[in-house]
């Protein structure tokens, strides 16, 4: 896919994921979130039937202590081209992270990418699965946006469950972009 993408000098992939015959799996085989991993591209993963067309806010997920933010670029330059909200998330899994330092780091954040159309919000769970979740459900974002596809239940999230549907936690896009 990298190939093809410079091949066609595209700067953003977008494929289907949940459907029982999607491009990924067409693409990759059985494989497909394993080699996703691989993609030097941004990418958004649709649902077969999205519950929107209209993205009015993305929430982004980000671990502020994590210098390497680099894909956040094309989610930031996506959301001003939509004129979206962005949501600015950070998941506190360890009980010991200071709020108020976290919530300094995000307004730091959002100040050098020169954001003005954002919220900062601050979510404590157990686990970065489950918060996320949590915060989907209850601030109905448009899009999700990450800069990795995570593993386990982020990657049902993301890529679905093909053999059991209803594990699929959402049937929002989900803009990825890897940190390099």
């Amino acid at each position: 896919v990298n190939d093809y993408m410079k091949k066609y000098q595209a700067d953003l992939l977008v494929c289907g994921s949940k459907e029982k015959d999607s491009f990924m799996k067409i693409l990759f085989g059985l494989s497909a979130e394993e080699k996703t991993q691989k993609l030097n591209y941004p990418m958004i993963v649709l649902s077969d039937e999205p519950l929107t067309a209209d993205i009015q806010t993305i929430a982004l997920a980000m671990d502020v202590k994590d210098p390497n933010q680099n894909g956040v670029d094309e989610i930031v330059g996506f959301s001003r081209l939509l004129n979206a909200h962005l949501q600015l998330l950070h998941i506190m899994v360890n009980p010991h992270e200071n709020s108020r330092d976290i919530i300094e780091a995000m307004y730091t954040f959002a100040t050098r990418k020169n954001l003005d159309n954002y919220s900062i919000n601050l979510l404590s769970s157990s686990t970065i699965e489950d918060g996320l979740e949590s915060f989907v459900s209850k601030a109905k974002p448009d899009m999700i946006a990450l800069l990795n596809t995570g593993k386990g239940k982020l990657d049902r999230m993301i890529f679905g469950n093909k053999e059991n549907p209803s594990e699929s936690e959402t049937d929002l896009p989900v803009f990825i972009c890897k940190s390099f």
